[in-house]
């Protein structure tokens, strides 16, 4: 049976078994970790406000009235320190000021160029909401809209609800796949609709509203048996994946180590050459007492070599079939 299990594992990705290594008394103590912290890439200008000067976005409300612009509606949308999430300002939506079916909105545009390097990539739009005062539930709204030829309805859109919550920051997120397809411009706006009972209007805050390209890691990995090996097995297979770029950099050389749940301290040792960017290896585990304990995975040009790592926890337990 467990041979047809790792078949079937391999029919989902190169099958990579690794050299068995003796336990290391006491541990060996390893370097640190060489954990990767990626930076996502944030496509919108002056997300968090924090340049009030800028141009970057502009104010309106809708339905369009005759001569709408920033000036028509400076005390309904505009720069405000008074509450903020991050840095020195946010934007103030303040609902109290318009009459009924109005909505405030606050947009960037954006050329395709910016856009286009990021095919394909995962992709988030996020903002922050917090409401000072009006009427419990309220919800605004933020979007991603991409536009093809002039004159001609978006191409796609991305939503993301906003339900805030009074005198408390409210995280609001969508991820999505970015597809071009014929966008020529695009565009990010957070609007926030008139309620009905003008005497319960809400004046909102929003901050660092961003649409980030996720970053991807160099080497990713995870375990497909579940966090427990139970005795008497010694075996823990694991799903592990290289980065495109990262591949093509030569970084095909995975060192794994059984170590303490901190990663610093090895019971084990092996090394193998990755045939595919996506690998299932199996990993030995050694002679250990029950308790808390992970793999640390670190891939390189060269045998040994750390140039980026993961670290697993799982857990050493008693089997029904140990003895």
């Amino acid at each position: 049976m467990r041979l047809l299990r790792w078949l079937l594992l391999g029919a989902a990705g190169a099958l990579v078994f690794a050299s068995v290594a003796q336990p290391e008394k006491g541990g060996a103590r390893l370097p640190p970790l060489n954990l990767q912290a990626p930076a996502n890439i944030d496509l919108v200008d002056n997300s968090g406000f924090e340049a009030p000067q800028s141009k970057s976005w502009r104010f309106s409300d809708w339905p369009p009235r005759e001569g709408t612009r920033d000036q028509l509606i400076a005390k309904s949308v505009f720069y405000s320190q008074d509450v903020v999430h991050a840095g020195d300002w946010a934007l103030c939506f303040d609902l109290t000021t318009v009459g009924q079916d109005r909505t405030l909105l606050a947009q960037q545009k954006g050329s395709a160029e910016v856009l286009a390097p990021y095919e394909g990539r995962r992709m988030r739009l996020s903002a922050w909401l917090w409401q000072a005062s009006g009427r419990a539930g309220y919800q605004g709204g933020l979007t991603l809209r991409q536009w093809g030829a002039p004159g001609t309805p978006p191409l796609s859109h991305v939503s993301v609800r906003m339900p805030a919550v009074q005198g408390e920051w409210t995280y609001c997120s969508s991820e999505f796949t970015l597809r071009m397809g014929e966008t020529q411009r695009w565009d990010v706006g957070v609007g926030m609709r008139q309620v009905p009972d003008l005497n319960n209007s809400p004046v909102v805050y929003v901050d660092d509203v961003k649409l980030e390209a996720l970053a991807e890691p160099r080497v990713s990995a995870r375990l497909l048996c579940g966090e427990t090996v139970f005795l008497p097995d010694n075996l823990l297979p694991i799903k592990v994946e290289v980065a495109d770029d990262a591949w093509a950099e030569g970084l095909r050389n995975l060192r794994w180590n059984v170590t303490s749940p901190d990663g610093l301290s090895s019971y084990a040792q092996g090394d193998l050459t990755l045939n595919t960017p996506s690998s299932v290896v199996e990993v030995t585990v050694p002679e250990l007492a029950e308790g808390g304990y992970a793999v640390r995975l670190a891939v390189g040009a060269k045998p040994g070599e750390r140039d980026c790592e993961v670290l697993l926890p799982f857990r050493r337990a008693e089997g029904p079939f140990a003895h």
